[in-house]
């Protein structure tokens, strides 16, 4: 019985590694005996005799359908206030709108926005900002020993 001619190994393959019963990724071809290749988190060179192909060329230029997950790292520093003092509106209303999103998927309930008491251009395009904004549920200025006219208390949904 003859042996079928071994098929081509390119850095990109999926293959199997034989003595180990492992499957893994070529990363790249070392010489014309030896590739390294991607173990899970392991890396190691195998002889190429040593590696048998999974899966054929047109498998592999098919395209794969890709699934993401989204996973937030900010966990740990979650922040109950948003200083603004010292941005113009535009600048605020964009760091408003994240801290406000940030703060809706952790599940807090009260946030305070810092905009200071100055000429409140500040205050009122915030407030104008709230008023549309789809996670606020309600908004007040902030009592005397809350800071006053210088903070807006926004209730989250």
């Amino acid at each position: 019985m003859a042996k079928k001619r071994p098929e081509r190994i390119e850095a990109g393959d999926e293959v199997r590694v034989v003595t180990l019963g492992q499957k893994g990724h070529v990363v790249e071809i070392v010489s014309g005996t030896e590739a390294t290749v991607q173990l899970g988190i392991m890396k190691m060179k195998v002889a190429l005799s040593n590696l048998e192909k999974i899966g054929t060329t047109a498998q592999k230029k098919q395209p794969q359908q890709v699934a993401t997950t989204v996973k937030r790292t900010r966990d740990d520093n979650i922040r109950m206030e948003l200083d603004m003092r010292g941005m113009n509106l535009d600048e605020a209303l964009i760091e408003a709108d994240r801290f406000l999103d940030e703060s809706f998927l952790s599940n807090m309930g009260q946030v305070y926005l810092i905009h200071g008491k100055g000429t409140g251009v500040l205050r009122t395009g915030m407030q104008e900002y709230l008023r549309r904004h789809k996670h606020v549920k309600s908004y007040r200025m902030g009592n005397y020993n809350e800071g006053g006219a210088g903070v807006t208390i926004v209730e989250l949904k």
